[in-house]
């Protein structure tokens, strides 16, 4: 059965909430909601810190509704972030120093991505590809080297 409770949370606001399952269960869901700030900071909280990011990496400005731009610059600041992190590992792996012409394919590609994904600015694209993004650079290079390797698309 369905049960709805309100629950005031740590940032001050009074929210319903809906439960559906035994009492002792809703009873430590209403706890632990209060001890956390309601969706809406927390939402905030969380665009906050990935402008702050965003501007740290210098990325340019996102385009859209200001509902999609704050949900859009926090999927961003973690793709960038994981792309970043996929970046380096790629194109510093010490396995690519014995095929140079492999090496640069794969420096070029995902040098390329990095900028292509850093540079997309539309809110609604980030969105949409919110899945996608975190694999952009893996996505991006494959295709690039995948005729070296005589790999078919």
């Amino acid at each position: 059965m369905m049960s709805k409770f309100k629950v005031m949370h740590s940032c001050g606001h009074e929210v319903a909430h809906a439960f559906a399952g035994p009492e002792p269960a809703r009873r430590q869901r209403e706890e632990w909601l209060g001890k956390r700030p309601c969706q809406v900071c927390w939402r905030n909280e969380q665009a906050g810190a990935a402008m702050a990011q965003s501007q740290e990496w210098n990325l340019p400005p996102l385009e859209g509704s200001e509902e999609d731009k704050a949900w859009a610059q926090v999927i961003r600041a973690k793709a960038i972030a994981h792309n970043r992190d996929y970046h380096k590992k790629l194109t510093s792996s010490k396995g690519l120093n014995q095929d140079e012409e492999l090496r640069a394919a794969i420096v070029s590609a995902a040098d390329a991505a990095l900028h292509e994904v850093e540079g997309q600015v539309e809110a609604k694209w980030w969105i949409e590809h919110r899945f996608d993004a975190l694999n952009y650079i893996r996505e991006k290079t494959a295709k690039a080297i995948a005729p070296i390797m005589g790999v078919e698309e």
